[in-house]
C-alpha cells in the first residue's frame, strides 16, 4: 500500500487543494486502500486491459454470449477489444456516450479535468460488426428509454463496462441498470482507483441496494481497472 500512502501525502501537500476537498480525498483514498485489502488483494492481476477482458470472458463468463453495455465509449477502443475476446455471434454490444466529452468537470486529488474533455466532436465510432449498436446522448437522457423501449433481453449474461469517470454518471448507470444486474452479471470499472468517483459510486450503490459481489480481476499494482461479479 506504499503507492496509496505516497498519493495521500502528495494530495495533502498540494496547497491548491481546498482543505475540505483535500480531507475528503484523503479519507476516500484510505477507504479505497481498506476496500482493496478486504476484497481484491488476491485476485488475478494483469498488465494489459485486453488480458483482463480475456480472463473474465473465458474464466468467468465461459465465452458464452453476452450483452455488453459500455458507458463512456469515446473512440471505441475498449468495446473493440471486448468484441475481439468474445466472438460469439449471439453477443451484443451497446455503447453509450454523448461523444461531447465530460458533462461536468472531474476533480481527483490534484488538479481538475474540465467539462468537455475527451470529446470526439460528436463523431461515433465506425466498427464493422453488426453486433454493435451505439446510443448517443447523456446517460441520464438515453439509458432509461433504451432499457424500456429498445432493449430485448435474450438470456445473455450482462456485462457493464463503466468508463464514465464521474461519480454522478457512474452512480446513475449502476442505479438505472440495477433491475438488469442479475447474479452472474459482471461490472468492469475503468478507473476504480479514483476514490471520489468510480470507487465511491460503487460503494454507495452496493450499500444502498444491498448487493453482494466478489472481485474477479484487476490491472495495475493497486486497482486501476477492476472487474467484479454480482452474487446477489
Amino acid at each position: 500500500m506504499g503507492r496509496t500512502r505516497d498519493r495521500l501525502k502528495k494530495a495533502i501537500a498540494q496547497s491548491r487543494i481546498p482543505s475540505s476537498h483535500g480531507i475528503r480525498y484523503a479519507n476516500e483514498l484510505l477507504a479505497l486502500g481498506a476496500w482493496f485489502r478486504e476484497h481484491a488483494e488476491g485476485v488475478p492481476a494483469f498488465a494489459r486491459n485486453r488480458d483482463l477482458y480475456a480472463h473474465v470472458n473465458e474464466e468467468v463468463l465461459g465465452d458464452a454470449p453476452i450483452d455488453l453495455f459500455e458507458f463512456g465509449v469515446r473512440e471505441g477502443s475498449t468495446i473493440s477489444k471486448w468484441m475481439e475476446v468474445n466472438s460469439n455471434p449471439a453477443s451484443r454490444f451497446f455503447g453509450f456516450d454523448s461523444f461531447e466529452g465530460l458533462p461536468e468537470s472531474w476533480r481527483g486529488g490534484v488538479g481538475e479535468t474540465p467539462a468537455g474533455s475527451f470529446a470526439t466532436g460528436g463523431a461515433v465510432p465506425r466498427l464493422d460488426d453488426e453486433r454493435v449498436h451505439f446510443v448517443a446522448g447523456l446517460f441520464q437522457e438515453t439509458l432509461s428509454a433504451f432499457l424500456t423501449q429498445d432493449y430485448r433481453p435474450t438470456g445473455n449474461r450482462r456485462v457493464l463496462h463503466c468508463d464514465a469517470d464521474l461519480y454522478s454518471s457512474t452512480l446513475f448507470v449502476l442505479a438505472t441498470m440495477h433491475p438488469w444486474l442479475d447474479p452472474g452479471s459482471v461490472i468492469v470499472f475503468d478507473e476504480f482507483d479514483s476514490p471520489l468517483h468510480e470507487f465511491r459510486a460503487f460503494v454507495d450503490y452496493t450499500s444502498s441496494y444491498r448487493r453482494r459481489f466478489r472481485a474477479i480481476a484487476r490491472t495495475g499494482p493497486l486497482l486501476a481497472r477492476l472487474a467484479v461479479e454480482i452474487l446477489e
